[in-house]
């Protein structure tokens, strides 16, 4: 059940129960008496396996915190082993409530996620990698962790750092985010609205309600009214309803400016959405994912406008912070047999440094957790 992802407390329903004692032959259990006797051993199985695979590294290892439904400071820690040959899959390790979330907190939370994996003494020198989001708290953490894990790369999460990109667009462009709002939110609940949508173009998808938090979901509403502009500008002007929001939504297609941004968008930032999709992919070797952004930063210094300043600026100041990119940029020359001009040194040896050819550069892992323990609860 634990494994399926069905919630113990379905072993009262009567159906299920009956369904249960009927084919197994057996009476079965309270929910509370499995739930005491059978979780933990499972967990210790669990961690067990976790230990068996990883052994004694090396390791690289990603966590984030989130902030769930009652309002808890969660974090998580994800690890994996580092191979020359292929990417391994993730472990979650741990799934701890902080009583708040500070550099201190997940300094502690790292060390004894690191005292739980191996309990007869931390491989300090078998850490080499960290991946998390930019925040002041992680940054921080990540340089306190250097004292004893003296081999710790400290890698800012290369997707993040795009979607921030996004995000200075979004701002720039203010006519197509109160129309991306707006459209959002007279389709919010109006089946009547939604049905002459369906009803003019059945085969037209519903407007997108992009979450601003979610990766460049931004980018792609914008794409999709690119693509549907004249279309979605009908269905606009057909609703009888006088409302606030539709009367704004007129005033805003009937703008010319509102085309010409989303042209300009289209043309020159909508790329930035694949770029984060492309980095998702488990499967790349660190070159792969180094030139991802390397050929993003290139595209946008062929762009000219006044935002387009901003928003190069804005990719050179977060890849200018992000050390571990660097390291790892240095890394990767050395792998790939380019001459380095920068006169590299670290304490990696040879070995080490050829088991990050398929080091992660983005906390997906870590995010995706979260999507699972948002659906437990």
């Amino acid at each position: 059940m634990l494994e399926s992802d069905i919630p113990f407390w379905k072993l009262n329903h009567p159906s299920f129960k009956s369904f249960l004692e009927k084919y197994t032959e057996k009476s079965v259990p309270n929910q509370s008496t499995v739930r005491k006797n059978y979780v933990s051993t499972i967990y210790e199985n669990t961690i067990s396996r976790i230990r068996l695979e990883i052994g004694d590294g090396p390791i690289w290892v990603s966590l984030d915190e989130t902030t769930d439904i009652d309002g808890r400071f969660v974090c998580n820690v994800i690890i994996g082993l580092l191979h020359d040959e292929y990417y391994s899959e993730p472990w979650l390790l741990m799934s701890e409530e902080l009583f708040k979330c500070n550099f201190q907190t997940v300094g502690k939370l790292f060390n004894d996620a690191m005292q739980l994996l191996w309990p007869s003494g931390v491989k300090y020198y078998n850490v080499l990698l960290f991946v998390t989001d930019a925040a002041p708290c992680m940054v921080k953490a990540a340089d306190s962790l250097t004292v004893l894990f003296s081999n710790l790369i400290h890698l800012t999460c290369l997707a993040h750092g795009i979607h921030r990109v996004c995000e200075i667009i979004r701002a720039e462009y203010t006519t197509v985010d109160k129309m991306i709002a707006n459209v959002k939110k007279i389709f919010l609940k109006a089946p009547s609205r939604t049905l002459k949508l369906r009803e003019m173009f059945p085969n037209l998808p519903l407007p997108p309600k992009p979450v601003l938090t979610r990766w460049a979901k931004w980018l792609t509403a914008v794409m999709y009214y690119v693509d549907n502009f004249n279309s979605i500008k009908s269905v606009i002007s057909e609703l009888d309803d006088e409302s606030d929001l539709i009367k704004k939504a007129k005033e805003l297609f009937d703008n010319q400016n509102l085309k010409n941004d989303l042209a300009y968008i289209k043309s020159n930032f909508c790329f930035l959405s694949q770029v984060i999709i492309k980095l998702q992919n488990k499967s790349l070797t660190l070159h792969e994912s180094l030139q991802i952004i390397i050929n993003a930063r290139d595209r946008l210094l062929e762009c000219n406008r006044r935002v387009v300043d901003k928003v190069k600026n804005k990719l050179s100041l977060i890849l200018q912070k992000n050390k571990g990119f660097k390291t790892l940029q240095s890394i990767n020359k050395i792998l790939n047999g380019e001459s380095d001009e920068d006169n590299f040194s670290c304490n990696l040896t040879p070995g080490q440094m050829s088991l990050l050819k398929y080091a992660p550069t983005t906390s997906c892992d870590v995010e995706r957790s979260f999507s699972q323990y948002k659906a437990i609860i």
